[in-house]
C-alpha cells in the first residue's frame, strides 16, 4: 500500500492508468473506495490518482478530537 509522508503524517494514495493526471478526491466519511465505479472507466484514458485525506480510509488520523 503506497503512503506519502508529509509534515510526518502518512497519507494513502493510488495510481492507476496512464495519460493526463486526474485526482479524485473523497468527501467527508469516505475514502478511496468511494471511486470503485469510476476507476475502470476512467483509468482507461487517464492516470488516476486516488487519495484519503487525512482522518479518512488508511491516511493517519490526527491525535485528540477533531471535528
Amino acid at each position: 500500500m503506497p503512503f506519502k509522508e508529509i509534515n510526518g503524517i502518512n497519507i494513502y494514495y493510488e495510481i492507476h492508468g496512464e495519460g493526463e493526471p486526474v485526482i479524485f478526491g473523497n468527501g467527508i466519511f469516505s475514502n478511496t473506495l468511494g471511486w470503485v465505479n469510476q476507476l475502470p472507466v476512467f483509468s482507461k484514458e487517464f492516470q488516476v490518482i486516488l487519495y484519503d485525506m487525512r482522518g479518512q480510509g488508511q491516511s493517519d488520523k490526527p491525535e485528540g478530537q477533531y471535528s
